[in-house]
């Protein structure tokens, strides 16, 4: 497991190109087509879904997470291991297996919190996802799609750079829909560090102000459809105030 670590500093680079690429490309419009170009994987998930509403109450097999301080309410499987701050207040068997499992020391865990407040991780499935929070750069839910077209459009101008991480490939072109509440800009990566292949699943949103990314990283050449829907699901639990 102590390749993870490495695995998830290659997805962030992904992300921060990203970040730098929508706010560097001209605003343009959303084109349909482009997120039409999805991976076979996934196009059936994708196809149920468009505009899911948020459940009346917590799901089957899920728990719900509140995170006041960043204006965050969402539901989780259950069976999941929970990290944030609240995790260092005690010696807590779940947070040295999160350590264990990442590879970084308590420290750098700690410091991470300032950007990513929380992580939700599944051991069994070799996963994690990861909340982070960050300025919105003043754009608003209804830039979402433009957002996601932008990061598409601009990263074609990266290619050296992505080049750079081994094995990338899209799986999700970056697209954007309704899940819940909120208008999200998503898209899916594959790439792989040291021969070890993880694809990833990345959502982003916006509400008053705030940047809210959701990072899921699965050591795996895909996502399977299930997860992806699963996923999904956790998105349209998603409540910002």
């Amino acid at each position: 497991m102590r390749k993870f670590f490495a695995l998830m500093a290659a997805l962030f680079v992904i992300y921060a190109l990203m970040v730098s690429c929508a706010e560097d490309a001209a605003p343009g419009s959303f084109s349909p087509s482009l997120a039409g170009e999805q991976s076979a994987e996934y196009t059936s998930s994708l196809e149920n879904s468009s505009s899911q509403a948020p459940p009346a109450q917590i799901l089957p097999g899920f728990k719900e997470y509140i995170l006041d301080e960043r204006g965050l309410k969402l539901q989780y499987p259950e069976k999941w291991t929970v990290i944030d701050k609240t995790s260092f207040d005690a010696d807590n068997p779940m947070l040295n297996a999160a350590l264990e499992y990442t590879g970084v020391s308590k420290e750098t865990m700690l410091e991470s919190l300032e950007a990513s407040p929380v992580t939700f991780y599944d051991f069994p499935g070799k996963a994690c996802l990861i909340v982070g929070v960050e300025p919105s750069g003043g754009i608003g839910q209804d830039a979402m799609d433009s957002y996601a077209f932008t990061i598409r459009t601009a990263m074609e101008n990266q290619a050296s750079m992505l080049a750079s991480i081994s094995g990338f490939k899209w799986l999700e072109e970056p697209a954007a829909g309704d899940f819940g509440e909120n208008r999200f800009a998503f898209f899916s990566t594959a790439y792989s560090v040291d021969g070890v292949p993880s694809a990833s699943y990345q959502a982003v949103t916006v509400n008053t102000g705030k940047l809210y990314r959701f990072s899921y990283v699965q050591q795996a050449e895909v996502i399977a459809p299930e997860s992806v829907k699963q996923i999904q699901q956790i998105l349209s639990t998603v409540t910002l105030y």
